[in-house]
C-alpha cells in the first residue's frame, strides 16, 4: 500500500459507503465517481472513489494524495472505468506535464476545499509559483 493512502477510517468505512452510494446509487457530490483500474503487480480491478474536475469542458482526475496506488495503475495501464449510479464510462487517461498543473490545482482546491484540506501545500490564494512548486507531488490526468 501506498505512503499516501488515506487513514483506515477513510479506507475501510469512508471510501466503501461512498462507493455504494456513488458508484451503486448514483448519489452524493455531482463530481463524485468510482474509478476503477486494473492492478499493475496483481491484475485485479482496484476501485478508489474519486472527483473529476470539469474545467473549461475537459475533464481530469487530480492526485490530492499523491503518488498513490491508483495513480501507478493508471500510468501502467492508460485507461480506466468511471462508474457512477450503475453507469459505466470506460476513459483514456494522459499525464499533465507539471507547468500545465497550477490553474488545474487552483481549480481543484476551490471546488473540493473541505476534501483537499490539509493533502495540499498551497491554498487557492497561493502564487502561481508556489502552485508550480507543488505541481510534481500531485499528478493529474486528462481524461479522454
Amino acid at each position: 500500500m501506498s505512503n499516501n493512502a488515506p487513514p483506515w477510517i477513510v479506507r475501510k468505512v469512508l471510501n466503501p459507503a461512498l462507493m455504494f452510494v456513488v458508484g451503486r446509487l448514483g448519489r452524493g457530490p455531482r463530481d463524485a465517481y468510482v474509478l476503477s483500474v486494473r492492478g499493475r503487480k496483481t491484475g485485479a480491478i482496484r476501485r478508489v472513489p474519486v472527483n473529476v474536475l470539469n474545467l473549461n469542458g475537459t475533464r481530469y482526475l487530480v492526485a490530492p494524495r499523491g503518488e498513490t496506488d491508483w495513480v501507478k495503475n493508471v500510468r501502467a495501464t492508460r485507461s480506466a472505468n468511471l462508474r457512477r449510479g450503475g453507469r459505466d464510462e470506460r476513459i483514456t487517461l494522459t499525464e499533465i506535464e507539471d507547468a500545465a498543473k497550477p490553474p488545474l490545482i487552483r481549480a481543484y482546491l476551490h471546488n473540493y476545499a473541505g476534501q483537499a484540506k490539509g493533502l495540499f501545500e498551497v491554498s487557492v490564494e497561493s502564487s502561481e509559483q508556489e502552485l508550480l512548486q507543488a505541481a510534481p507531488a500531485h499528478p493529474i490526468f486528462r481524461l479522454a
